[in-house]
């Protein structure tokens, strides 16, 4: 048995079916078919719209994306088409979004996925690879820009051993190992504003400032702590293995300073409130102390 309610206010028509469940809505912009409230069409479209946009849906609510269909793309309009799954963007053989300018993207069980190119390919020509809907590539950079710029990732983190991670076309450079600026053997951000040193993501340089800007002006950083070039030059030794502080019993990186055979790490090197070492009372901070810091 079938009933068939108007709406005249909405311009509606909906059709119900109380034998097996199936419903309709017709208007003058777009058709539904459903079952037990859900979008829902087996042989076909479950939504058409005048405009030629095209859905189907398999048990689908308004509350969970019920798109699916397995011989062709699920939604089709005149801008774009999208292959569903199962409620997820999803597709085997190609890529899951199409659009007509010429924008692609690869999915696979709802995630950005593809391992045999970019997953994700704009129509300004940019490209990036995902693997698992996280941006990594082995082989290259996991970012191309059309303009030229490129950056490497690895499981979602920028990172690279072989060279600088990211690369601007306009020159500039910035080394990461596991999603932090690191670089051993020179500035690990390079450009035309300034000069960086980091180790470990932490601004840190031994052997000279850890920033240097084109106009001369410099800074002094050790393990992520910034000290005045005065006091900079005070410490003689800056340990490069791990050693026990002997104020804090941490296993860190130890400072020693050339009046003073003790070392103490940077944390309680910067909280000390005399110029002395609490261990034997020598003096440690000569003319200067890390209170001056600029």
């Amino acid at each position: 048995m079938e009933t068939v309610f108007k709406d005249c206010l909405m311009n509606l028509v909906y059709t119900t079916s109380k034998t097996d469940g199936h419903s309709a809505v017709f208007s003058k912009h777009k058709q539904e078919w459903r079952l037990h409230g859900k979008k829902h069409r087996e042989d076909g479209p479950a939504v058409v719209y005048t405009n030629g946009h095209q859905e189907w849906w398999f048990n689908g609510s308004h509350l969970k994306n019920g798109k699916h269909r397995a011989d062709g793309p699920a939604v089709s309009s005149k801008y774009k088409q999208e292959w569903w799954l199962h409620g997820k963007k999803h597709r085997e053989d190609g890529p899951a979004v199409v659009y007509t300018n010429g924008h692609q993207e690869w999915w696979f069980n709802g995630q950005h996925h593809r391992v045999d190119g970019p997953a994700i390919v704009r129509a300004n020509g940019d490209q990036e690879w995902f693997i698992g809907n996280k941006r990594h590539r082995v082989d290259g950079p996991a970012v191309v820009r059309a303009n030229g710029d490129q950056e490497w990732f690895i499981g979602n983190k920028r990172h690279r051993v072989d060279g600088p991670a990211v690369v601007r076309a306009n020159g500039d450079q910035e080394w990461f190992l596991g999603n932090k600026l690191h670089r051993m053997d020179g500035p690990a951000v390079f450009s035309k504003n300034k000069q960086e040193w980091w180790l470990h993501g932490k601004k840190h340089r031994k052997d000279g400032p850890a920033v240097v800007y084109p106009r001369g002006n410099r800074e002094w950083w050790i393990d992520g702590i910034r000290f005045s070039e005065s006091t900079f030059m005070d410490i003689s030794t800056y340990q490069t293995m791990l050693e026990t502080c002997p104020i804090c019993y941490q296993e860190t990186f130890n400072v020693k300073f050339s009046s003073c055979v003790h070392g103490m790490c940077l944390d309680c090197l910067v909280s000390l409130k005399q110029e002395n070492c609490p261990i034997c009372n020598n003096l440690i901070f000569f003319n200067c102390s890390l209170s001056n810091q600029t």
